[in-house]
């Protein structure tokens, strides 16, 4: 109701005894009542005779709800057709497999979309639409407002979700080395990577790094750990003069169900030359948004050596028209991808140091495509 002349009812002497300040404004305050000074403190009362008013639209009711096409529901509502009001549509929801009201968020606006809307003599029906996030479960209510204010809510819906499961989370936009120590010893560089977009909460990210070792067993050396609320880690005692392929993850759960994203990955080598720190570069609402990142480790050495490698979705070299990328094998280790040139079928190619003029024959190529060429 709005601040016309409502009178406040007169609380018994036990109620004043008791009242504490449990509210600020109207808006803390459930369904009409309001935030009224009583003398010991503020409380939530109703106003007298706010549900008789004539004036007020009646207080509408939710005929149904029904799941619509993709993430949509539809919410048909009926009220009053002798008065002109807004639909105002609230909702509370909770996230998990099963539903506990215990768990529901408090009641917020919904923008909705109208359908349709019928109305004979006696009775108005409207049909609204808005999406849902798959994984959660939803309660609506809505109030009739005029412009001299509203009655009521409507008593709350049915609860609602939607029926397929939700997808995994997207991998991070972009991944890179934000800066890098040497200790005389190793390296401690820290990584930075865009949060991840997901319709359920992100559980935690998961970060690789791993090390192909030449010898003559040809290992992999792969470590991993799990960061939760951060989007940034340290990676301690890296080698001098190696190569590292980074991988950085976004797990949700479901239930039992973990949700895994694509990793997104970066190539770091420690004996490259530094390059300038770019920002990162997260897509935001269809649009690219770049992200800066305190580029300061915890280390108290001052940093001797910063670079910021491309993610390997990206090519890395141009050189002649031909683009390099990089990928991860368990069975090969590193694999060189060049495209930009068309291979031929017989011919055996290699890649080898620039300095070495393809004298030692370090790498062999291990298959050609069509219109690329991939080493290991």
């Amino acid at each position: 109701p709005n601040k016309r002349n409502f009178t406040l009812p007169e609380l018994s002497p036990l109620q004043q005894l008791i009242c504490l300040d449990n509210c600020l404004y109207d808006s803390d305050c459930p369904l009409v009542q309001k935030c009224c000074d009583i003398g010991c403190g503020p409380v939530c009362v109703e106003a007298i005779d706010v549900r008789e008013d004539a004036l007020l639209p009646p207080i509408p009711k939710i005929i149904y709800s029904k799941l619509g096409r993709g993430n949509k529901v539809e919410i048909r509502i009926e009220s009053s057709a002798n008065s002109t009001y807004y639909c105002h549509v609230e909702v509370r929801y909770h996230f998990g497999v099963s539903y506990a009201e215990r768990k529901l968020s408090p009641w917020q606006c919904q923008l909705v979309e109208k359908i349709a809307e019928i109305s004979d003599a006696r009775s108005k029906r409207i049909d609204i639409s808005f999406n849902l996030k798959p994984g959660y479960w939803y309660q609506a209510r809505v109030a009739a407002i005029n412009a001299y204010g509203f009655r009521g809510y409507s008593e709350p819906s049915k609860v609602f979700r939607l029926t397929h499961n939700p997808k995994p989370p997207k991998s991070p936009a972009d991944v890179q080395v934000v800066s890098a120590l040497f200790n005389g010893h190793h390296y401690v560089v820290k990584i930075a990577w865009c949060p991840s977009k997901s319709n359920l909460p992100i559980e935690k990210y998961k970060v690789i790094w791993s090390l192909y070792v030449r010898n003559n067993d040809e290992s992999v050396i792969t470590n991993e750990t799990y960061v939760k609320d951060a989007h940034y880690f340290e990676i301690k005692e890296l080698l001098p003069e190696s190569s590292y392929y980074i991988q950085v993850q976004s797990i949700s759960i479901n239930g039992s169900r973990r949700l895994k994203s694509d990793k997104c990955s970066v190539l770091y080598n420690t004996t490259q030359p530094a390059e300038p720190y770019r920002p990162l570069r997260c897509s935001h609402h269809g649009h690219e948004q770049e992200q800066n990142i305190d580029t300061n480790s915890e280390n108290p050495l001052s940093r001797t050596h910063e670079r910021a490698p491309k993610p390997t979705t990206l090519a890395v070299s141009t050189v002649h028209g031909y683009e390099v990328n990089y990928r991860f094998s368990r069975k090969f280790g590193m694999i060189v991808h060049i495209t930009g040139f068309l291979p031929h079928k017989e011919k055996v190619y290699e890649l080898c140091p620039k300095e070495s003029n393809c004298e030692q024959r370090e790498y062999s190529a291990i298959r050609v495509k069509q219109d690329a060429v991939e080493f290991n």
